[in-house]
Protein backbone atom coordinates (compact mmCIF):
# COMPACT_ATOMS: atom_id res chain seq x y z
CA UNK A 1 0.00 0.00 0.00
CA UNK A 2 1.47 3.69 -0.99
CA UNK A 3 2.36 5.92 2.04
CA UNK A 4 0.67 8.49 2.05
CA UNK A 5 1.57 12.09 3.22
CA UNK A 6 1.90 13.02 6.68
CA UNK A 7 -0.69 15.86 6.14
CA UNK A 8 -3.16 14.01 5.08
CA UNK A 9 -2.59 11.13 7.54
CA UNK A 10 -2.84 14.08 10.37
CA UNK A 11 -5.98 15.25 9.07
CA UNK A 12 -7.60 11.72 8.55
CA UNK A 13 -6.95 11.26 11.99
CA UNK A 14 -8.22 14.22 13.10
CA UNK A 15 -11.61 13.79 11.55
CA UNK A 16 -11.93 10.70 12.39
CA UNK A 17 -11.78 12.18 16.50
CA UNK A 18 -8.21 10.08 16.94
CA UNK A 19 -9.56 7.08 16.02
CA UNK A 20 -7.96 6.30 12.93
CA UNK A 21 -4.05 5.48 12.95
CA UNK A 22 -3.72 4.55 16.17
CA UNK A 23 -0.38 2.84 17.21
CA UNK A 24 -1.07 -1.22 18.03
CA UNK A 25 0.81 -1.97 20.61
CA UNK A 26 2.85 -5.21 20.39
CA UNK A 27 2.42 -8.85 21.83
CA UNK A 28 4.64 -8.69 24.54
CA UNK A 29 4.46 -12.30 24.67
CA UNK A 30 5.72 -12.31 21.33
CA UNK A 31 8.35 -9.54 22.20
CA UNK A 32 12.14 -10.77 21.88
CA UNK A 33 14.21 -9.32 24.80
CA UNK A 34 17.42 -7.88 25.00
CA UNK A 35 20.07 -10.20 24.01
CA UNK A 36 21.56 -9.26 27.45
CA UNK A 37 21.81 -12.05 29.80
CA UNK A 38 18.74 -10.70 32.25
CA UNK A 39 17.81 -8.06 30.94
CA UNK A 40 14.12 -7.61 30.01
CA UNK A 41 13.62 -4.36 29.14
CA UNK A 42 12.60 -3.10 25.86
CA UNK A 43 10.76 0.04 24.37
CA UNK A 44 7.27 -1.15 22.97
CA UNK A 45 7.32 1.65 20.51
CA UNK A 46 10.88 1.60 19.34
CA UNK A 47 11.56 -1.74 19.82
CA UNK A 48 15.53 -3.20 19.90
CA UNK A 49 18.31 -1.89 18.46
CA UNK A 50 20.80 -3.83 16.44
CA UNK A 51 24.64 -3.59 16.97
CA UNK A 52 26.30 -2.92 13.56
CA UNK A 53 29.39 -4.37 15.16
CA UNK A 54 28.18 -7.97 16.65
CA UNK A 55 24.73 -7.93 15.52
CA UNK A 56 23.12 -8.47 18.52
CA UNK A 57 19.56 -7.07 19.39
CA UNK A 58 19.46 -4.81 22.64
CA UNK A 59 17.46 -2.37 24.55
CA UNK A 60 18.33 1.32 24.75
CA UNK A 61 20.27 1.10 28.23
CA UNK A 62 22.65 -1.57 26.43
CA UNK A 63 22.66 -0.22 23.01
CA UNK A 64 26.31 0.99 23.16
CA UNK A 65 28.60 -1.78 22.49
CA UNK A 66 30.36 -1.26 26.16
CA UNK A 67 27.47 -1.64 28.11
CA UNK A 68 26.87 -5.00 26.52
CA UNK A 69 30.36 -5.91 26.47
CA UNK A 70 30.70 -6.20 22.47
CA UNK A 71 32.84 -9.04 21.29
CA UNK A 72 34.29 -6.69 18.61
CA UNK A 73 35.40 -3.88 21.53
CA UNK A 74 37.46 -6.80 23.40
CA UNK A 75 38.49 -7.82 20.11
CA UNK A 76 39.47 -3.99 19.09
CA UNK A 77 40.91 -4.11 23.29
CA UNK A 78 43.37 -6.92 22.21
CA UNK A 79 44.57 -5.61 18.99
CA UNK A 80 45.17 -1.88 20.56
CA UNK A 81 47.38 -4.08 23.01
CA UNK A 82 48.89 -6.22 20.56
CA UNK A 83 49.55 -3.12 18.81
CA UNK A 84 51.49 -1.46 21.65
CA UNK A 85 53.51 -4.59 22.14
CA UNK A 86 54.65 -4.65 18.74
CA UNK A 87 55.75 -0.67 19.05
CA UNK A 88 57.27 -1.55 22.23
CA UNK A 89 59.73 -3.96 20.90
CA UNK A 90 60.53 -2.36 17.56
CA UNK A 91 61.22 0.59 19.84
CA UNK A 92 63.78 -1.62 22.14
CA UNK A 93 65.63 -3.19 18.99
CA UNK A 94 66.30 0.09 17.82
CA UNK A 95 67.55 1.54 20.71
CA UNK A 96 69.41 -1.72 21.45
CA UNK A 97 71.38 -1.33 18.23
CA UNK A 98 72.46 2.42 19.21
CA UNK A 99 74.15 1.32 22.37
CA UNK A 100 77.56 0.70 22.69
CA UNK A 101 78.77 -2.97 23.39
CA UNK A 102 80.86 -1.92 26.38
CA UNK A 103 77.99 -0.04 28.15
CA UNK A 104 75.42 -2.33 27.04
CA UNK A 105 76.96 -4.86 28.87
CA UNK A 106 77.72 -2.94 32.21
CA UNK A 107 73.74 -2.32 31.92
CA UNK A 108 72.63 -5.87 31.30
CA UNK A 109 71.72 -7.85 34.78
CA UNK A 110 71.80 -11.56 34.55
CA UNK A 111 69.13 -13.37 35.07
CA UNK A 112 69.16 -16.89 36.95
CA UNK A 113 66.49 -19.36 35.53
CA UNK A 114 65.25 -21.33 38.41
CA UNK A 115 65.21 -25.06 37.22
CA UNK A 116 62.07 -27.10 37.43
CA UNK A 117 63.29 -29.67 39.31
CA UNK A 118 60.23 -31.75 38.26
CA UNK A 119 60.67 -31.86 35.09
CA UNK A 120 64.36 -32.42 35.43
CA UNK A 121 63.36 -35.66 37.16
CA UNK A 122 60.97 -36.66 34.55
CA UNK A 123 63.59 -36.48 32.10
CA UNK A 124 65.90 -37.91 34.45
CA UNK A 125 63.37 -40.87 34.89
CA UNK A 126 63.26 -41.63 31.56
CA UNK A 127 67.69 -41.80 30.57
CA UNK A 128 68.30 -43.11 34.13
CA UNK A 129 70.16 -46.71 34.62
CA UNK A 130 70.67 -48.85 37.91
CA UNK A 131 69.75 -51.71 39.28
CA UNK A 132 65.98 -52.32 37.79
CA UNK A 133 65.38 -54.65 40.95
CA UNK A 134 64.71 -51.52 43.10
CA UNK A 135 60.89 -50.67 43.29
CA UNK A 136 60.36 -47.70 41.54
CA UNK A 137 59.09 -45.77 44.67
CA UNK A 138 62.42 -46.15 46.31
CA UNK A 139 64.25 -44.80 43.65
CA UNK A 140 66.51 -41.68 44.12
CA UNK A 141 67.83 -40.31 41.31
CA UNK A 142 71.41 -38.12 40.41
CA UNK A 143 73.87 -37.02 37.80
CA UNK A 144 77.03 -38.12 38.65
CA UNK A 145 79.72 -36.43 37.86
CA UNK A 146 83.68 -38.95 37.27
CA UNK A 147 86.90 -37.39 37.85
CA UNK A 148 88.36 -36.16 35.21
CA UNK A 149 90.65 -38.58 34.34
CA UNK A 150 88.26 -41.06 33.82
CA UNK A 151 87.31 -39.85 30.53
CA UNK A 152 83.69 -40.71 31.16
CA UNK A 153 80.88 -37.92 31.00
CA UNK A 154 78.62 -36.93 33.95
CA UNK A 155 75.50 -39.78 33.61
CA UNK A 156 72.24 -40.18 35.18
CA UNK A 157 71.65 -43.00 37.78
CA UNK A 158 69.45 -44.09 40.67
CA UNK A 159 69.94 -45.56 43.72
CA UNK A 160 67.76 -47.24 46.46
CA UNK A 161 67.07 -44.36 48.69
CA UNK A 162 67.54 -46.60 52.09
CA UNK A 163 71.25 -47.79 51.43
CA UNK A 164 74.16 -45.49 52.68
CA UNK A 165 76.03 -43.05 51.08
CA UNK A 166 78.88 -45.96 51.40
CA UNK A 167 77.09 -48.08 49.17
CA UNK A 168 76.24 -46.22 46.51
CA UNK A 169 79.89 -45.38 46.52
CA UNK A 170 80.62 -48.58 46.04
CA UNK A 171 78.01 -49.10 43.03
CA UNK A 172 79.06 -45.80 41.10
CA UNK A 173 82.91 -46.69 41.52
CA UNK A 174 81.91 -50.15 39.80
CA UNK A 175 80.27 -48.04 37.13
CA UNK A 176 82.56 -46.29 36.22
CA UNK A 177 85.49 -48.63 36.41
CA UNK A 178 87.21 -46.26 39.26
CA UNK A 179 89.46 -48.57 41.40
CA UNK A 180 87.71 -48.36 44.86
CA UNK A 181 90.44 -48.88 47.70
CA UNK A 182 88.31 -47.50 50.23
CA UNK A 183 88.81 -50.16 52.54
CA UNK A 184 92.26 -50.32 52.95
CA UNK A 185 92.70 -46.43 53.37
CA UNK A 186 91.81 -44.42 56.38
CA UNK A 187 89.17 -41.87 56.46
CA UNK A 188 91.65 -39.10 55.53
CA UNK A 189 94.10 -40.42 53.54
CA UNK A 190 93.95 -38.27 50.02
CA UNK A 191 93.52 -41.12 47.79
CA UNK A 192 90.60 -42.17 49.81
CA UNK A 193 86.84 -42.07 47.07
CA UNK A 194 84.33 -39.89 48.49
CA UNK A 195 80.83 -38.64 47.37
CA UNK A 196 80.87 -34.47 47.19
CA UNK A 197 77.67 -32.34 46.34
CA UNK A 198 78.42 -30.50 43.26
CA UNK A 199 79.38 -27.37 42.47
CA UNK A 200 80.91 -26.51 45.90
CA UNK A 201 82.34 -30.70 46.43
CA UNK A 202 80.89 -30.38 49.71
CA UNK A 203 81.68 -34.00 50.84
CA UNK A 204 79.09 -36.50 52.43
CA UNK A 205 79.90 -38.72 55.28
CA UNK A 206 79.68 -42.39 54.05
CA UNK A 207 77.70 -43.29 56.84
CA UNK A 208 74.65 -41.99 56.24
CA UNK A 209 71.54 -42.36 54.00
CA UNK A 210 71.02 -41.37 50.85
CA UNK A 211 67.25 -40.28 51.28
CA UNK A 212 68.36 -38.55 54.32
CA UNK A 213 71.12 -36.23 52.93
CA UNK A 214 70.63 -36.01 49.08
CA UNK A 215 67.70 -34.31 46.84
CA UNK A 216 66.37 -36.35 43.87
CA UNK A 217 68.75 -34.46 41.00
CA UNK A 218 71.52 -33.50 42.89
CA UNK A 219 74.18 -33.11 40.96
CA UNK A 220 77.32 -35.58 42.96
CA UNK A 221 80.40 -36.57 41.98
CA UNK A 222 82.94 -39.65 42.79
CA UNK A 223 86.63 -38.55 43.58
CA UNK A 224 89.39 -38.84 45.66
CA UNK A 225 89.99 -36.64 48.78
CA UNK A 226 92.98 -35.06 47.37
CA UNK A 227 91.03 -33.22 44.69
CA UNK A 228 87.58 -32.28 46.67
CA UNK A 229 89.74 -29.89 48.77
Amino acid sequence: MPTMQEDILLKRHVDSRCQLYLYNPPDKAKQRPCDVDGCKDGDPVIGLVICDACLGLFCLKHRYRSAHSCASESLAQQEKQDRKVAAQQKIEQHLGKRIPTAEKSNQATTKVKKPNLKLELMKMKGKAKGDTSIPLESRMYFTVHFPENSGRKPSPLFFDKSHTIGRMLDQIAKIGNIPNNNHLLSRDDPKRLQIALLPDKTVVGTEHRIEGILDNTSPIIIDMNMNLT
